[in-house]
């Protein structure tokens, strides 16, 4: 079933061939009366920028779009690629899903969007989204992340230590006392010093033991009471919220 409808649609998989199509939108800024124009000094772009650019601005002149112009008001080419992150359709029921899956494409192909099928996953019960898994048991760690934690090695810099905080903080949702666990960590960033010892060997690999044995949070039923926990010390303070399920608290 979806293999025809994206067979139907198999123009928004298809490379665009030159410029986007005029959107029926006007942009305009609003100057105040007596504006002074803005002058922004120039400055060299990349060698590898050069083809890019003088290749845009060629197809944007050569479609109207642009013109030579000598408007005192002037900056910079700043070259930014253009995309959009990522579309997510998720649905109770295959049936929806395929309907959903239609009603998207549609309208994607209406306004001459594209989509790359190479970056696209079709009927899956779980996908990747921002470093986490989702699907319908819940949310977990991206198991690819998880894998870097536990072979991190033991820091040998002060930004090292940085980047693995970085990472671990991200995920402290899913491990219960993580401030109490890093806490000697974080104190090493308070110092100018780097002094890695036993004590914060000792945390480095609890943390990642906890992360390796973290649990999936599960997804919210609103129509069920919920429990909050709370917890302080003189290192740290955290909260659990909790739903009873099943004769469970998750």
């Amino acid at each position: 079933d979806i293999m025809i409808i994206l067979r139907q649609f198999h123009s928004v998989f298809s490379i665009p061939q030159g410029l986007p199509p005029v959107r029926p939108h006007d942009h305009s800024i609003s100057l105040l009366p007596d504006t002074t124009p803005v002058k922004v000094r120039l400055y060299r772009y990349p060698f590898s920028y050069k083809a890019k650019i003088e290749k845009i601005v060629q197809e944007l002149l050569q479609d109207g779009l642009i013109q030579h112009s000598t408007n005192p008001f002037s900056s910079p080419v700043i070259l930014v690629k253009k995309f959009f992150y990522d579309i997510h359709i998720y649905s109770n029921t295959w049936v929806d899903h395929l309907g959903h899956l239609k009603t998207i494409l549609g309208l994607m192909q209406q306004h001459q969007l594209h989509v790359k099928l190479a970056k696209c996953v079709f009927g899956t019960s779980q996908i990747a989204y921002l470093g986490h898994m989702v699907s319908s048991r819940g949310v977990f760690m991206d198991p690819d992340k998880v894998s870097a934690i536990i072979n991190w090695p033991p820091p040998r810099t002060l930004k090292q230590l940085h980047g693995f905080l970085g990472l671990t903080s991200y995920y402290c949702r899913f491990i219960r006392n993580y401030a109490s666990l890093a806490s000697s960590l974080h104190s090493l960033l308070q110092n100018d010093a780097f002094g890695w010892n036993t004590t914060t060997q000792m945390a480095f690999e609890k943390l990642k033991q906890a992360i390796s044995q973290a649990l999936v949070l599960s997804l919210p039923d609103f129509t069920m009471p919920f429990e909050l926990e709370t917890d302080a010390s003189s290192v740290g303070v955290g909260a659990i919220l909790s739903e009873r399920k099943h004769n469970t608290w998750c």
